[in-house]
């Protein structure tokens, strides 16, 4: 992979210890997020804070290398992930964040106690069907196992964090029956694993399989697509929540923290906060089309595709598993 470098602008001769101020107020983030889907976020932060926002985008791996490399060197102030499983063994390269009262507005579910990371957005593994979709809905993961649905499913490469979450969350459950099909997962296979999210659910209207897997935002981003090709597979579609033995759904989560030798620590954590306000959480859930993390505590999630009730006290425990 290509290695991407920060771009700095240097600017000298500044005439005031006001000009200088503002030359520091500066954030660094590596984000293992796609451009198109912070964008909305980041520009947000700018304008309101003032700070000048710059942005590596990369695989979670790649990233975490470089930061890792970089030690005390390093101008990454904060990491964006689009799991966090991600962040699963870099406890090292982090740092604690500051307190701050949004966080008794989430479920504790959602953030380390020690606050070297915090969720901020969830989405859902969910299941689709297609007008042409022929066979039962399976309602649990417990019914994957059944030969009827062998060969039926577009699902992306097993690897993919998106999908070993969902089955680190179903091992998490500790109940045979949730991970039974997993033994044999191949064999729902309707076709070789390839593309992203979006792919599968285009194969799916395409008539290439029964059902898909894909996080439930990618749905909804088709849907609002100016392109007619995309709303018109959606219109094809439908979706629904798998169950474990529990009554709830797989989820995962976007996930902020501050790096363990971040220059503008300052700014990483007004970030931090910005992410958890009730705008930006907004934002989240109108423009990213995310499940928001505030007022998770009390179980207020959008309803629009009932019943959902999201396996949130499985998260932290997912991540013992493999």
């Amino acid at each position: 992979m290509k290695k991407s470098h920060l771009s700095f602008i240097f600017l000298f001769l500044l005439p005031t210890a006001e000009a200088l101020s503002k030359q520091e107020q500066e954030l660094n983030i590596y984000s293992f997020r796609q451009q198109e889907i912070i964008a909305p976020v980041v520009s947000a932060f700018e304008q309101q804070t003032g700070i000048r926002v710059n942005v590596v985008h990369g695989k979670s791996h790649y990233l975490l290398s470089r930061l890792a490399e970089d030690g005390v060197r390093s101008h990454a102030d904060v990491l964006l992930t689009s799991d966090l499983a991600q962040l699963n063994h870099a406890h090292d390269l982090l740092q604690p964040f500051e307190y701050f009262e949004q966080l008794t507005e989430l479920n504790p579910d959602l953030y380390d106690q020690q606050r070297y990371w915090v969720s901020v957005s969830i989405r859902g593994r969910a299941l689709f069907s297609s007008a042409d979709t022929r066979l039962p809905i399976p309602q649990s993961f417990s019914q994957l196992s059944k030969p009827m649905y062998q060969g039926q499913f577009c699902i992306r490469d097993w690897q993919h964090s998106y999908n070993t979450t969902l089955i680190r969350t179903l091992k998490a459950t500790q109940n045979a029956d949730d991970i039974a099909w997993l033994q044999s997962k191949d064999s729902l296979l309707a076709k070789r694993p390839s593309g992203g999210d979006r792919d599968q659910l285009k194969a799916l209207a395409q008539g290439k399989c029964q059902f898909a897997f894909a996080n439930h935002y990618y749905f909804e981003m088709l849907k609002a697509s100016d392109n007619k090709k995309d709303q018109k597979v959606t219109s094809q579609l439908t979706l629904h929540w798998l169950k474990t033995s529990q009554g709830s759904t797989p989820v995962s989560t976007t996930t902020v923290a501050i790096t363990r030798h971040s220059p503008n620590v300052e700014s990483a954590n007004r970030f931090v906060q910005f992410l958890l306000t009730e705008t930006t959480q907004q934002t989240y859930a109108e423009s990213l089309f995310e499940f928001p993390v505030i007022h998770s505590k009390q179980g207020q999630f959008t309803q629009q595709y009932s019943p959902f009730i999201p396996a949130l006290d499985l998260i932290k425990p997912a991540l013992l598993f493999k």
